[in-house]
């Protein structure tokens, strides 16, 4: 069970809009570019707390501010094989961002803020794995470039 805020429709669907290719046939677009988005991330009871915040306070107001949808796990409903809650987020790409920045940006600040490194669990599915990775480990090796 998940609560605060709901994540409508769990797939994406793509929109209208249509590219078209070398023979002149339509292509859809990237289900990114128009149907709701989700990212899952994993966090440990006091994070998921303070993401709630009082009352539900601070998930209604990153709720508000990027007009995403944020779920997280009950505190009995952990991740398979994990201690973390999972919090889930959903919307237009565009918000989803804002969104992810303010769940990251909350948990850096619950870590003791500053310049420490931060450890942020990305829940992926299987499918989506070796994309990520990438030939030879060529993304992940960016990502980490990129990142350091």
């Amino acid at each position: 069970t998940l609560a605060a805020g709901s994540v409508q429709g769990a797939a994406n669907s793509p929109g209208g809009k249509s590219g078209a290719t070398a023979a002149g046939r339509k292509t859809p677009e990237p289900a990114a570019m128009h149907g709701p988005n989700f990212c899952k991330l994993l966090v440990p009871n006091h994070i998921a707390g303070a993401i709630i915040g009082r009352d539900g306070q601070m998930i209604g107001e990153i709720e508000m501010l990027t007009r995403c949808n944020l779920q997280i796990s009950a505190a009995k409903d952990l991740f398979p094989g994990t201690l973390d809650r999972i919090c889930i987020m959903g919307g237009q790409l565009e918000g989803l961002k804002d969104c992810i920045t303010s769940v990251i940006r909350c948990i850096q600040e619950m870590s003791g803020g500053g310049d420490r490194n931060l450890l942020v669990k990305l829940a992926v599915p299987s499918s989506a794995v070796s994309t990520i990775i990438g030939k030879q480990g060529d993304a992940v090796r960016g990502l980490s470039d990129k990142t350091r």
